[in-house]
């Protein structure tokens, strides 16, 4: 399991270093941030093209699968949740669980006001207490100042 966390996190390491090669001007024009997920999910799934997790997808402000029920609203603690950007496959498996890889939080540098939740909700998403199953987790702030998306912390499945 510890090759698998190696290799998802170089995967995201790879897919930021495109996207600030490629993708500044959405923090230049400070576009909305949902564009950066999406642009972030295209270069995940490519680059895990060539992986065992070649057959994920990827879902921006996704907010659905708990309980068991694949159209429940997700919720953690008692509140309703989505998370800006997640790595997995749609539904839950009466084997598996529900099959999550990634989940991301973005934040702006200008405005980290709510940052400790995000890293809070990453923290129990990954957790296996919670049933969510994600096996990677990852806070990343967009630094306003330099255009460029950088890793804050990554969550391991625990």
């Amino acid at each position: 399991m510890m090759n698998d966390f190696l290799e998802l996190k170089n995967i995201v390491r790879k897919a930021i270093k495109c996207f600030n090669q490629k993708d500044k001007y959405l923090l230049q024009n400070n576009v909305n941030e949902r564009s950066w997920y999406s642009q972030m999910g295209i270069y995940l799934i490519r680059n895990l093209g060539g992986t065992e997790y070649n057959n994920y997808t990827f879902d921006c402000e996704y907010n659905r699968g708990c309980n068991l029920r694949d159209n429940a609203i997700k919720q953690l603690d008692g509140k309703n949740i989505s998370i800006d950007l997640v790595i997995h496959k749609r539904g839950h498996d009466e084997i598996v669980g529900y099959n999550n890889l990634m989940c991301i939080e973005f934040k702006k540098s200008t405005n980290l006001s709510d940052l400790q939740d995000d890293i809070d909700r990453l923290e129990k998403l990954t957790s296996m207490d919670y049933k969510f199953n994600y096996k990677l987790g990852v806070m990343i702030i967009a630094n306003m100042e330099k255009c460029i998306l950088e890793i804050n912390q990554f969550f391991t499945l625990h």
